[in-house]
């Protein structure tokens, strides 16, 4: 699947990044999310988020953020075993 975005990447990185743990808002197979507790690695304002989608309650733990870059990266696990 292609699909082209005709914004701007600092507002890309507002949404994906900044706004990371907002998920809900964006995406249609996820119903609800919050951010994880506590601060996540670098300059991360949050470890994680959990995600309450279509395929079940996903964690995601954030493992590298660099805001000047525009880069961030997560590894996710769900309590579905087709998921972990």
């Amino acid at each position: 699947m292609k699909e082209t975005a005709n914004v701007s990447a600092d507002r890309l990185w507002h949404v994906f990044g900044e706004l990371y743990p907002d998920i809900e808002n964006w995406s249609s197979d996820v119903y609800a999310s919050r951010p994880c507790d506590g601060d996540g690695p670098g300059s991360a304002p949050f470890q994680g988020r959990i995600c309450q989608t279509s395929f079940g309650k996903l964690t995601e733990t954030v493992t590298s953020y660099d805001p000047t870059a525009r880069a961030i990266s997560y590894l996710e696990k769900g309590e579905d075993a087709r998921l972990r």
